[in-house]
């Protein structure tokens, strides 16, 4: 996808550039842009979203 011209060229609505939304795509690599913060909180939100399903086991979504 990074290679496509729209996601290279113009700008989305909010005013960012297209090329902004587009990350390298592998596995774990979410550390390089959340804050031990945000980490956190998506922790405590899957945890809480997921508790009623069976996708609630932490090896299905490891934020570690």
């Amino acid at each position: 996808m990074k290679k496509l011209d729209v996601t290279k060229n113009g700008k989305h609505h909010s005013g960012f550039p297209n090329s902004a939304f587009i990350r390298k795509g592998e596995v774990g690599d979410w550390v390089n842009y959340l804050t031990p913060e945000m980490a956190e909180r998506g922790k405590k939100l899957i945890k809480e979203k997921f508790a009623q399903s069976d996708c609630h086991n932490h090896r299905l979504f490891p934020l570690s």
